[in-house]
């Protein structure tokens, strides 16, 4: 396998989308459900000796601890399963191609160890390697115990193994969740000051040119929306050209009664096909590039708050009302984050391609 997987699929758009705007990586730990779930990773066979997976310079990270960083991202991957291909058993679509002939096992794989050398790299910089930093031992002293009473209270009112708890919620033994903890812990409390102190020396411009830039993946509207189809939303059929001229008419007579004062939801109710209406009010909030309805977004982003348009796109003739749109006001906190963290970035980017932190892979890696 190659170090990095280039072509993104929409996997891991979906995966991603939400945190555009929130770049920093969360090592924090998904809480204790109050169902065990079941270990995404439970085809790979751990032996009771501990097996290399990976080296992170002269750091040897076994199976058991990869296990860790690897079901998370997983996890992820089978979340996003669940909303395409429900039917589709895990493993298999575990095992299916992602991209190029890699699976999206290997994927998430490769995103894990991208996830370890980062957190490995940090996790340095936090204890000695920047000089300037110092975080509160009691403080993740305090972390670590209340981490563990309450994984371990959880345990004994299941009546199972540390180990069994472990492995069904995170993927490995008990002891490397551990190791995972604490590592995790000083690694995000490290991002967190750094990215603080970032934000201090942001410049009013310097977060003004960030937003100009990027925008259109920023911002987001509020619309109403009402969809009169042009083709037949059970069957997925075209329609012929008698049909095609009488949903023309009736969009524009639905449009009318909306410009007339007409109650926008009592008609989207009435003539919308858009099977969400029920649900969302004929509401949607988006940002520009979560959509590829483009004549629809290009109206949106244009438009002022308030106007009412008859847009025709390949789906149909959308009567839109733009609600809200947001601002540089209202991103400018988003935009000086993202300036920080750029300059987070950049340091970790430098280090990480530092020999001292070069990756080796084991046998034990291949086996994802």
């Amino acid at each position: 396998m190659t170090k990095e997987i280039e072509n993104k699929t929409e996997v891991e758009e979906k995966v991603v989308i939400k945190g555009r705007e929130e770049t920093i990586i969360k090592y924090a730990f998904i809480t204790l459900g109050i169902v065990l779930a079941l270990s995404i990773a439970a085809f790979v066979i751990i032996s009771s000796i501990p097996k290399k997976a990976v080296a992170i310079g002269k750091n040897k990270i076994t199976q058991d601890e990869f296990l860790y960083y690897y079901k998370y991202q997983a996890d992820l991957i089978i979340n996003y399963k669940n909303s395409v291909a429900p039917d589709v058993a895990d493993y298999d679509f575990l095992m299916s191609e992602y991209t190029n002939g890699y699976t999206y096992s290997q994927a998430a794989a490769q995103r894990a160890l991208g996830t370890i050398l980062e957190t490995y790299v940090v996790f340095d910089l936090a204890n000695g390697d920047d000089p300037d930093y110092a975080y509160d031992k009691v403080e993740l002293d305090e972390a670590l115990a209340s981490f563990k009473e309450e994984f371990e209270n959880y345990a004994k009112e299941n009546d199972m193994k540390l180990d069994e708890v472990a492995q069904g919620l995170y993927g490995c033994s008990y002891k490397s969740l551990l190791k995972a903890y604490e590592m995790s812990w000083v690694a995000n409390k490290y991002q967190e000051d750094k990215i603080a102190e970032f934000e201090s020396k942001v410049t009013e411009e310097q977060q003004l040119e960030y937003y100009n830039t990027f925008k259109e993946s920023m911002d987001t509207v509020t619309v109403r929306h009402i969809l009169i189809a042009t083709f037949d939303v059970e069957t997925g059929a075209d329609y012929t050209e008698e049909q095609l001229a009488a949903a023309k008419t009736l969009a524009e007579e639905v449009y009318q009664k909306v410009l007339d004062g007409g109650d926008f939801l009592e008609l989207a109710i009435e003539y919308s096909a858009d099977p969400g209406v029920a649900d969302n009010e004929a509401i949607y909030q988006f940002k520009k590039d979560e959509t590829d309805l483009t004549e629809f977004a290009d109206w949106a982003f244009a438009a002022e708050v308030g106007d009412i348009g008859l847009i025709e796109s390949y789906i149909g003739y959308h009567i839109v009302e733009l609600m809200d749109r947001t601002d540089y006001e209202d991103l400018k906190d988003t935009a000086k984050y993202n300036v920080a963290y750029g300059e987070m970035a950049k340091i970790l980017e430098e280090i990480e391609s530092r020999d001292e932190y070069a990756i080796g892979y084991f046998d034990a890696y291949y086996e994802f």
